[in-house]
């Protein structure tokens, strides 16, 4: 089998590969899988083996193109592993935030509703229980057919999730009319699925409150390139109350340092030095990739 593609068009495809590979393993479900995990195979193989079988319908051979010079291929192949390395922590990063979001979401309502039946009232119960099943549906909809990185290896998530919804659709009579304090003692159930899914998972509370704490770092962090003096200033309260939680679970060296970053980007607004805003804050978002990967 001839040779037909040089070293430039290999690497390419290489590159290629993996960013298909990246796109179906963290972001994809169903058809689209297939679609993708085929067409990186495909530039996988090709790029392995120097041959393109379409180059040969097409009379097309890029051995007969001069390559990159020696120092742009290795520039190239430097560039090419930064962005795999970007993408892949950003899929990480995004994909599990995500889940944590709309777990979060069907949580919050569960609580209250265990909340409100624990306290027996009953019209803040079924408020409760009539937000948290559209929830669940959706949730457990989204989450059957696509599993983010964080639960690939999990075999018993979707068992969990159609235990959850049995018990929920069961309790139905029990919170319109039947006794709450028996309700209660079922729902407790739940609470024990929801807590073991976090567990087997690695969903520790640490990254929990790092999530939390990343989304008002982001505002801190436009604030700061908009030079947006009393922007920044409204929104770190609410970002050291979500750093706070993260000290409370995490309070080492590096969690100090979030917190000496976040208090400088306070105190350069304070004193009107709005041209290091942007550089400080920048400091404070290096400070929070530290911490977030050694608790990845």
């Amino acid at each position: 089998m001839k040779t037909n593609e040089n070293y430039t068009d290999r690497l390419l495809r290489l590159f290629l590969s993996i960013i298909f590979f990246i796109i179906w393993y963290f972001w994809l479900w169903w058809i689209f899988e297939i679609i993708f995990i085929t067409i990186s195979l495909i530039l996988f193989l090709t790029s392995v083996t120097w041959f393109c079988p379409l180059y040969l319908i097409v009379k097309f051979d890029t051995t007969k193109h001069k390559n990159f010079s020696k120092k742009i291929n290795i520039l190239l192949l430097i560039i090419i592993l930064l962005i795999w390395w970007a993408l892949i922590y950003a899929s990480i990063f995004f994909t599990t935030k995500s889940f944590i979001e709309d777990f979060n979401d069907v949580n919050n309502s569960y609580k209250q509703l265990l909340f409100n039946t624990w306290k027996e009232k009953r019209e803040e119960s079924i408020k409760y229980y009539e937000e948290l099943n559209p929830k669940l549906q959706t949730f457990e909809n989204k989450y059957v057919n696509y599993k983010p990185y964080k639960l690939k290896l999990d075999n018993n998530f979707d068992l969990d999730l159609q235990k959850i919804d049995f018990i929920i659709k069961d309790l139905k009579n029990w919170v319109y009319t039947w006794s709450l304090a028996e309700t209660h003692k079922q729902l407790e159930w739940v609470r024990t699925i929801l807590q073991d899914i976090l567990k087997r998972n690695w969903f520790s509370l640490v990254w929990i409150a790092l999530v939390d704490f990343h989304d008002v770092m982001e505002i801190l962090i436009e604030a700061s390139d908009e030079k947006d003096k009393e922007k920044l200033i409204s929104t770190y309260d609410q970002a050291s109350e979500k750093l706070q939680i993260v000290e409370w679970y995490l309070n080492n060296q590096w969690v100090q340092d979030i917190r000496t970053q976040l208090d400088k980007l306070l105190e350069l607004a304070n004193n009107d030095k709005l041209d290091d805003l942007s550089k400080q804050a920048w400091e404070l978002k290096s400070s929070f990739i530290k911490v977030y990967l050694s608790n990845n």
